[in-house]
């Protein structure tokens, strides 16, 4: 996305209430973030998104020494992970879709 269009998706969320707003023009950056928001918990928990995976995050946080509570991790327990993801210090997911006057789209399997 071009800084433009970065700049009126944020503008779209606080027109939503959003207080917040940190937006990502690149892997790299997004991924320096996120390991910033590690130095402050000791878990992590992942939500059912390809794109935390394809980036790499689990993987961050295991690198760093966190607790990772995962339901797609092969052999884990699926519903003690999700009661774990729950507790986490820090829970990740994502979003199918964005508007850039802040509308989120998201269409979720287990609710």
């Amino acid at each position: 996305m071009s800084s433009e269009q970065l700049s009126r998706l944020a503008a779209g969320f606080r027109g939503r209430g959003f207080q917040e707003i940190t937006l990502f023009d690149s892997r790299k950056a997004l991924c320096a973030a996120f390991e910033q928001e590690l130095a402050n918990v000791d878990s992590v928990g992942f939500g059912g998104s390809v794109t935390t995976r394809e980036l790499g995050l689990p993987a961050i946080a295991r690198g760093l020494g966190k607790a990772v509570f995962d339901h797609w991790e092969p052999g884990v327990d699926k519903v003690t992970a999700r009661q774990n993801q729950l507790s986490a210090g820090l829970f990740v997911t994502a979003v199918n879709a964005v508007t850039e006057d802040g509308i989120i789209v998201n269409a979720d399997g287990i609710g």
